[in-house]
C-alpha cells in the first residue's frame, strides 16, 4: 500500500505543475508632434504578459487558456519535460513526459475551456499515460482536471479537482487505484517581473486488486482515505519571454515532521520555461 501512495503521489506530482508570466507597456506623445508620434509608438507584442503562459504557474493550475498559435515549453527540476499548444482560443494539447532516467513516462492531454462569463473562465482537461520501469509492471494511468477560475491573468483565484487512476498490468493480478486532489489556489502580481503562486488540498487515494485474477486471498479493496493534505506555492521571475519558478511542496503528513527542521519551507522544485 506505501508503494501504492507513493505512485499515486508521483502521478499527481509529474502531472501537476508548469507555467503563467506577466505584462508591461508604455507610450508618451509630444504635443507639438501628436500625429508622428501616435504613428511612431511601438506596439510591444512580445512584452510580458499575464496572458502569455496563461493556465499554469509551476504546480499550480487554473482554467485560463492558450490563445491560438501560442504555447510554452517547460522544465522542472530537469527531469520533467512539458510542452503546451493552444490550436484555438478554446482548445489546447500538451504531453509531459519524464527523462528516461531509471523509468520512463509520458502523458498527453487535451484541455478545453473558456471564458463563461465576465472574469469566469471554466476548462476540463483528460489526461492519459503510461510509465515503464525496468523490473516492474508497465502502468497506465488516466484522468483529468476540472477547473473554475476568477479574476484576470494577474490576480485571480481557482477551484479545481485533480482526479487520476492507476492500472498496473501484471500476469498474476490486476491492481487498479485512484487519487483525487482538489484544490483552492490563486495568482497574485506582485511587480512587473514577479507573479505569487499557491494552492492547497487533500489528496484522497483509494484501491481494488481483483481476486477474481489472484483468488479470495488477495488484498480487499481499499476504504478512500485522506493520505495527506498538500500544500504548494512559489514565486514566479520572467521576462518577455523566458520564466522561472522558485516553488516548494509541503506534504502535511505525520511523518513529514520527522525532515521539517531540515525543509522548514517545503520540499523546493525550480522551473525553467519559453513562452511563444
Amino acid at each position: 500500500m506505501n508503494r501504492f501512495r507513493s505512485i499515486c503521489f508521483a502521478l499527481i506530482l509529474s502531472t501537476l505543475y508548469v507555467p503563467a508570466a506577466f505584462a508591461v507597456g508604455e507610450m508618451s506623445s509630444a504635443p507639438s508632434e501628436a500625429v508622428a508620434a501616435v504613428a511612431e509608438v511601438p506596439v510591444a507584442e512580445d512584452a510580458p504578459s499575464g496572458d502569455l503562459t496563461p493556465g499554469r504557474a509551476a504546480l499550480y493550475e487554473s482554467a485560463m487558456m492558450y490563445e491560438a498559435g501560442h504555447g510554452a515549453w517547460t522544465s522542472l527540476d530537469v527531469g520533467v519535460h512539458r510542452f503546451d499548444y493552444g490550436v484555438t482560443d478554446n482548445l489546447q494539447i500538451g504531453v509531459t513526459a519524464l527523462l528516461p532516467i531509471g523509468v520512463f513516462a509520458v502523458v498527453p492531454e487535451l484541455k478545453v475551456g473558456g471564458e463563461i462569463a465576465e472574469r469566469l473562465h471554466l476548462s476540463v482537461t483528460a489526461r492519459a499515460g503510461t510509465a515503464l520501469a525496468p523490473g516492474l509492471s508497465q502502468m497506465i494511468g488516466f484522468g483529468g482536471h476540472v477547473a473554475l477560475t476568477y479574476g484576470t491573468p494577474d490576480l485571480h483565484i481557482t477551484a479545481g479537482t485533480h482526479a487520476y487512476g492507476l492500472s498496473l498490468l501484471d500476469s498474476d493480478a490486476a491492481a487498479v487505484g485512484w487519487a483525487v486532489h482538489p484544490t483552492l489556489g490563486g495568482v497574485a502580481r506582485v511587480s512587473d517581473y514577479a507573479v505569487l503562486h499557491a494552492d492547497a488540498g487533500p489528496i484522497v487515494i483509494g484501491s481494488n486488486v481483483g481476486t477474481e485474477s489472484c483468488g479470495p486471498d488477495c488484498v480487499r479493496p481499499v476504504t478512500p482515505e485522506v493520505a495527506l493534505w498538500v500544500v504548494k506555492y512559489g514565486v514566479r521571475f520572467h521576462g518577455d519571454a523566458w520564466f522561472g519558478d522558485v516553488s516548494f511542496v509541503i506534504p502535511v503528513h505525520e511523518a513529514w515532521s520527522e525532515v521539517a527542521a531540515y525543509l522548514p519551507l517545503g520540499l523546493p522544485t525550480l522551473t525553467l520555461g519559453y513562452a511563444f
